[in-house]
C-alpha cells in the first residue's frame, strides 16, 4: 500500500484520508475567503495601491466635483470639514522658543511675540500666495476641501528676495496639472509612478508639472492642460494627502466609499419628487372610441401621433366627445421613502465619518446623550486631521518662511538660533458643549483631583495656558488701577439722610461699588 500511495502521490493524486484534512482545513479557515455561488461576485485578485488608483483617479475627481456641486450632502460634508477642521479663525500660531535655565525651561517672549505678529502679517493676502489674491485662513479652507474632493493637492513654495518682504510664498496647484497618466522607467533608475518621481526607496524626488494655458482653461477641457512637463524639485512641493496604503503615491477623494450610495439616492429622491408632481397633478390618459371627435387634435402630438392635451393644475378639463378619461394616479412615495432614505444617507455619513444628523440635518429624534455620543465621536476624526495636517504641512511651513524670514531681516533674529525659535505650536479650531455648564463643572473637578492640568482644559478650548494668565493678570491690574473689585459682594451704601455723611467725591463713590454692581443695569436687560 506504501508503494501505491507514493506512485499515486509522484502522479499527483491525492490519498482519501489526506483530501478529508484538507477539507477539514479549509472548513477551519476564513469564510470570507471561501469560492462559493453567494461570492462569485466578490473579487480575490490583489492589486498594488498605485494600480487601483491608476486607472480610478481621473474618474472618481470628476464624479467627486459634481456630487459637491450638485448633491446637497455631498455639498454640505464639504461646509462640515472646512468649519470643523479649518474653522472661522484657522489654525492659530502660538510659538514655543525659549532655553533652559537652572533646570527650567523659560519661554523667549519677546522674540514669540516678534515672530507671532510677523506670522500674522505675512498670513494677509498680499504675502500669503503669490497671486496676492486670499489669505492664509482662506488658504487653509482651500486646502483642506481640495484634499477632501479631489484627494490631493499640490503647493508649490516660492522662495525669493523680491516677492514680499518676507522672501517666501505659497502657489496652490490642483492635482489635474500632475498628470496621473504619465509614468516611465528613468536611465538612472528612478521612477515616475503618475507623475511623481520616486527613487528605489519610493521618496518622491520632483512632480512633473504640466503648463496650462487660462484661454485654453476656458474653451476646451480636452486641452486644457496640454504641454511639456515642468520638473519641479521636491523640496520645493508640499504634496498633501491621507495615505491609507504603504506604498500610495497619489490620493483618493475622501468622497469615493460614498459615492455610488450619493448617485443612486439623488436618483431615487429625483424619481420620487416628479412622480409625486405628477400625482400632485392628476393627470390621465384620453382613449378614443370609435364615434371619438376627428376635430380635436388636443395641445401636440409625440413621435408616434398620439394626441397630447396638456392640463394646468387647478385646471377643470371637459372630455372631448368620444374619449373616455382614465385618471393617472401614482402613489409613490409612500410611508415608507423616509424610513428608507435614512437607512441610504446613514450609510452614506459612515462613509464620510461624520454623525449622520449633521450630515442630514436631521435632530427629531436626537437627545442630550445621543447628540452628545456622536460628537465626541465626529470631534475625534476631526482632531485627528487637525493633527494631520499640522504635522503634514504646517510646521514645514512655518520652518520654510522662518527661514527665508530671518535670511530677508523681515523677522530681526539671529539665524545662528534657527532651532530654538523654530518652535511653532498651531491651536486648532475647538468646539462649545450643547450643556457648557456639566463640561464646566467636570474641568473643575478633574483639575481639583489632579486628573486634568489647566493647560490641556484650555487646549481644548483652543486657548494657551501663558497667554490666558498673562491676560487675567493685565486684567486684574487694570481692575484695581480703577479701584473696582470683580465677583465680590457688593458693599453696603452709606445712609444719604445720615447727619454723618458728608459730600464724598467720585472717585471715592466708585470704590463703594464692585464691578459686578456698576455692570448689572446692562447685564440685567442689555442696556443701560
Amino acid at each position: 500500500m506504501k508503494f501505491i500511495d507514493k506512485y499515486l502521490a509522484r502522479k499527483g493524486f491525492v490519498h482519501k484520508n489526506e483530501m478529508n484534512e484538507r477539507i477539514k482545513k479549509l472548513k477551519r479557515s476564513y469564510a470570507a475567503a471561501a469560492s462559493n455561488r453567494l461570492l462569485a461576485d466578490w473579487t480575490t485578485m490583489n492589486t498594488s495601491a498605485d494600480q487601483d488608483i491608476r486607472y480610478s483617479l481621473r474618474s472618481l475627481r470628476a464624479r467627486a466635483r459634481d456630487l459637491v456641486q450638485n448633491d446637497p450632502y455631498a455639498n454640505n460634508f464639504m461646509r462640515m470639514i472646512q468649519m470643523n477642521i479649518v474653522g472661522p479663525d484657522g489654525f492659530i500660531l502660538r510659538n514655543k522658543s525659549g532655553e533652559w535655565k537652572d533646570g527650567k525651561f523659560v519661554l523667549d517672549k519677546n522674540a514669540n511675540i516678534l515672530i507671532q505678529n510677523a506670522f500674522w502679517d505675512w498670513s494677509q493676502p498680499q504675502n500669503c500666495t503669490i497671486n496676492g489674491n486670499m489669505s492664509f485662513r482662506v488658504a487653509q479652507n482651500i486646502i483642506i476641501t481640495t484634499i477632501a474632493r479631489d484627494g490631493e493637492i499640490f503647493i508649490h513654495k516660492i522662495k525669493n528676495k523680491n516677492i514680499n518682504k518676507y522672501g517666501f510664498a505659497i502657489q496652490l496647484i490642483e492635482p489635474d496639472h500632475v498628470d496621473e497618466t504619465y509614468s516611465a522607467q528613468l536611465e538612472n533608475g528612478n521612477s515616475i509612478i503618475m507623475g511623481v518621481e520616486i527613487d528605489k526607496y519610493r521618496r518622491p524626488l520632483a512632480y512633473y508639472i504640466k503648463r496650462s494655458n487660462p484661454y485654453r482653461e476656458l474653451y476646451s477641457a480636452t486641452t486644457m492642460f496640454a504641454g511639456d512637463h515642468e520638473r519641479i524639485e521636491a523640496e520645493s512641493v508640499y504634496h498633501l494627502f491621507v495615505k491609507e496604503r504603504v506604498n500610495q503615491t497619489r490620493g483618493v477623494p475622501w468622497i469615493a466609499p460614498s459615492a455610488i450610495r450619493m448617485k443612486m439616492l439623488s436618483g431615487f429622491e429625483e424619481a420620487s419628487l416628479v412622480n409625486a408632481r405628477a400625482a400632485a397633478c392628476k393627470t390621465g390618459v384620453l382613449t378614443p372610441k370609435e364615434n371619438a371627435n376627428p376635430e380635436f387634435t388636443g395641445d401636440d402630438v409625440d413621435a408616434n401621433n398620439n394626441i397630447i392635451q396638456s392640463i394646468e393644475p387647478g385646471e377643470t378639463f371637459v372630455t372631448p366627445f368620444g374619449y373616455d378619461f382614465s385618471s393617472y394616479d401614482p402613489k409613490y412615495p409612500s410611508e415608507q421613502h423616509e424610513a428608507f432614505a435614512k437607512i441610504i444617507l446613514r450609510g452614506i455619513a459612515s462613509g464620510f465619518g461624520v454623525s449622520y444628523n449633521a450630515m442630514a440635518n436631521d435632530y427629531e429624534s436626537v437627545n442630550y446623550s445621543s447628540a452628545r455620543s456622536s460628537l465626541l465621536y465626529e470631534r475625534d476624526q476631526w482632531k485627528m486631521l487637525q493633527s494631520w495636517l499640522t504635522e503634514s504641512f504646517l510646521n514645514d511651513l512655518f520652518r520654510d518662511w522662518l527661514d527665508m524670514s530671518i535670511i530677508t531681516g523681515a523677522v530681526n533674529l539671529p539665524y545662528s538660533k534657527f532651532d530654538k525659535f523654530n518652535q511653532p505650536y498651531f491651536l486648532p479650531r475647538r468646539w462649545d458643549w450643547v450643556d457648557p455648564e456639566k463640561d464646566a463643572n467636570a474641568n473643575i473637578l478633574a483639575y481639583k483631583n489632579g486628573f486634568k492640568t489647566l493647560e490641556q482644559i484650555l487646549a481644548e478650548r483652543g486657548m494657551d495656558l501663558e497667554e490666558t494668565l498673562e491676560q487675567l493678570r493685565y486684567e486684574k491690574e487694570l481692575i484695581k488701577k480703577y479701584g473696582l473689585t470683580l465677583g465680590d459682594e457688593p458693599k453696603e451704601k452709606s445712609n444719604p439722610k445720615s447727619d454723618e455723611s458728608e459730600e464724598k467725591s467720585d472717585s471715592e463713590i466708585e470704590n463703594e461699588y464692585s464691578l459686578s454692581e456698576i455692570l448689572e443695569p446692562i447685564n440685567g436687560n442689555g442696556r443701560q
